[in-house]
């Protein structure tokens, strides 16, 4: 199908559709964890970043996705324990994430000022988070990085 002149690959045909990227099978995989799981900080490796404005999802969210499908999906059992979601990578970023209830959150730069991001949520649902990893820095450019999902408040 062509689209402006451009088949449907070309970055300007990828329109973002934020609720059906949100339900799409992720690039690096789904992490099924409940509540009070050992391996806490729990770290999976991606390779953010892309052409789709993370604006386009969140309202002022700075920085580039790739905005077909998340990066990561985390399916989480809730407890009583706060939930954080962060992310390490070289250089600068922003986390996007869908929450289970269609809400849409962005964290930039950490507490500390760095320019890794942070997401606390005092009170997580249960469900399917879908995560994207944003790069601030230039568009189309690839984020090697970690997302890092945690019961315990990071060290900054």
């Amino acid at each position: 199908m062509f689209v402006g002149g451009c088949l449907m690959l070309c970055p300007q045909a990828l329109a973002a559709d934020p609720e059906g990227a949100r339900m799409a099978a992720p690039h690096f995989g789904t992490v099924q964890l409940t509540s009070g799981f050992v391996q806490d900080p729990y770290p999976v490796g991606v390779i953010g970043g892309g052409t789709v404005p993370a604006a386009d999802f969140v309202a002022g969210c700075p920085g580039f996705l790739g905005g077909d499908r998340p990066d990561l999906v985390l399916d989480f059992q809730a407890g009583n324990r706060p939930l954080h979601l962060y992310a390490v990578a070289a250089s600068d970023t922003a986390l996007v994430v869908g929450f289970p209830d269609g809400s849409w959150r962005c964290a930039d730069d950490g507490a500390a000022g760095d320019r890794n991001p942070a997401l606390t949520i005092d009170a997580p649902a249960s469900g399917r988070y879908a995560i994207w990893l944003a790069g601030v820095e230039r568009r189309d450019l690839p984020v090697p990085g970690a997302v890092i999902v945690s019961e315990v408040e990071p060290y900054r």
